[in-house]
């Protein structure tokens, strides 16, 4: 069945959200920012809470432009 078929077949405006659940934009959250600015990897040497310069890795990241 086509997406149009289903559309205009859904009984419940509940069955019509779940049909337009896959194209609903995502929540924006500050870990999905970081990320998307290239963060994570600064991320998981925190997580693994080896000695290290934090300050010294975090500048790695900083961009200067």
């Amino acid at each position: 069945m086509n997406w149009k078929k289903q559309i205009m077949a859904a009984a419940t405006l509940s069955e019509l959200e779940d049909l337009y659940l896959p194209y609903r934009p995502k929540k924006k959250t500050r870990a999905t920012v970081a990320k998307a600015r290239g963060l994570e990897p600064l991320a998981r040497m925190l997580m693994a809470q080896n000695p290290m310069d934090v300050n010294q890795k975090a500048m790695l990241f900083i961009d200067k432009n």
